[in-house]
């Protein structure tokens, strides 16, 4: 599993939602490793890039990217144009 791990990204800093270091050598796949990463909620893939867009007055949508490829979409919407109440915050 450790091989799997991608370029750029330390395996020490690796940590689980109470702060235990993962061993990569003892994770059986990478979607296990996304399951244990996954406990503390959203999670963003390795990206290199983030792109902002704002379709409406409502609403932020934020592309992360990696080598050009879309990993990961946030869409973020409020109440009103004023975005001082939020409504969700959406990964897909």
């Amino acid at each position: 599993m450790a091989d799997r791990i991608p370029a750029g990204v330390d395996p020490a800093g690796l940590r689980d939602i109470v702060g235990n270091q993962i061993n990569p050598a003892t994770v059986e796949s990478i979607e296990a490793l996304g399951d244990l990463l996954g406990q503390a909620g959203i999670v963003i893939p390795v990206s290199d890039s983030v792109y902002a867009t704002y379709p409406s007055d409502e609403t932020e949508v934020y592309t992360y990217k990696l080598s050009g490829v879309t990993v990961a979409v946030i869409t973020v919407t409020f109440t009103d144009y004023t975005k001082e109440t939020l409504v969700s915050v959406v990964k897909v």
